[in-house]
């Protein structure tokens, strides 16, 4: 059986592959990936509620990271950036997870979610 640091390492490869392979696409053969989620809304709160959770445009802004417009990844979900250098981060050396493992900033991330998620919503 996997362990779960195993898990959460794969996890974030296989993320990281996905948004590389979207912007090769992009790039080389001009497929716009894009086009494909507009007909697809994929949050399950924005479909029940008809307002953005703090994930919302996260998927959207990972491709956009892919076709290096940053710009488009910070409109979709502010989050996006700093996520995906976390997560690349953490690909590199896993024992970073250590610097992020204080109370203080996981508390102080989950208040500017919830701000973040009030003020899209306003």
């Amino acid at each position: 059986m996997l362990k779960p640091e195993k898990v959460l390492r794969l996890s974030i490869l296989l993320i990281l592959l996905t948004v590389i392979f979207s912007g090769f696409l992009y790039h080389i053969f001009h497929i716009d990936s894009m086009n494909l989620l507009d007909r697809t809304p994929l949050c399950i709160f924005r479909i029940i509620t008809g307002k953005k959770c703090p994930g919302c445009g996260m998927t959207h802004a990972f491709l956009s990271i892919g076709k290096l417009q940053f710009i488009d990844a910070v409109k979709f979900n502010i989050f996006a950036l700093p996520f995906f250098s976390v997560m690349f981060l953490y690909l590199l050396n896993p024992r970073a997870k250590k610097y992020f493992q204080s109370k203080i900033l996981l508390y102080s991330i989950l208040g500017i979610a919830l701000v973040y998620w009030i003020v899209r919503n306003l």
